[in-house]
């Protein structure tokens, strides 16, 4: 007897990283119908191939209700990309990150939010409730702070942030 495999592509709005697409082909390769999966989230798509019955939208949406992922049968606006506004949301959030850096190092309240070896537990709980609002955060949230330390510590003595910045 022949196993008749068929194939579906769903639209997923909430995909931003490799995280999301992990986590989205784990849950679906656990489905029995579900022979392969393959999560893209550049296209905001996720393809399956699948044995019997095509598994529901509203099924698939129940599984990923606390995930915040939407999966639908028909591109949606939310999934097509729109090139042109992705640049300046990125630039905009860039400048006002650069901006609030600037600010909060000028008026003297940095050294209150400075986690390093000698930082209390407090501190340090602190940083993981931030690195937890955020799975991208989450994944290098301690490859980020073991850098900012050593970063500290080669260029402490400099004076300006344009001496710290420049390799000479």
């Amino acid at each position: 007897m022949t196993q008749s495999f068929k194939q579906h592509t769903y639209y997923v709005s909430g995909m931003h990283c490799a995280s999301c697409e992990v986590l989205i082909e784990k849950k679906l390769s656990g489905l029995k119908e579900i022979k392969s999966v393959e999560a893209s989230a550049d296209k905001g798509s996720v393809f399956i191939v699948y044995e019997g019955e095509k598994p529901k939208v509203d099924r698939l949406n129940k599984i990923f209700r606390e995930e915040n992922y939407v999966f639908s049968d028909q591109p949606t606006k939310i999934t097509e990309k729109k090139g042109g506004n992705d640049f300046f949301t990125i630039a905009g959030t860039a400048l006002f990150i650069i901006a609030g850096f600037f600010l909060l190092k000028n008026s003297g309240l940095a050294g209150l939010i400075n986690v390093n070896s000698t930082s209390s537990l407090p501190m340090f709980f602190l940083l993981g409730l931030l690195a937890g609002v955020s799975s991208c955060a989450a994944l290098v949230g301690g490859l980020i702070l073991s850098m900012s330390k050593q970063w500290a510590e080669l260029y402490s003595e400099k004076n300006s942030t344009l001496e710290k910045f420049s390799l000479i």
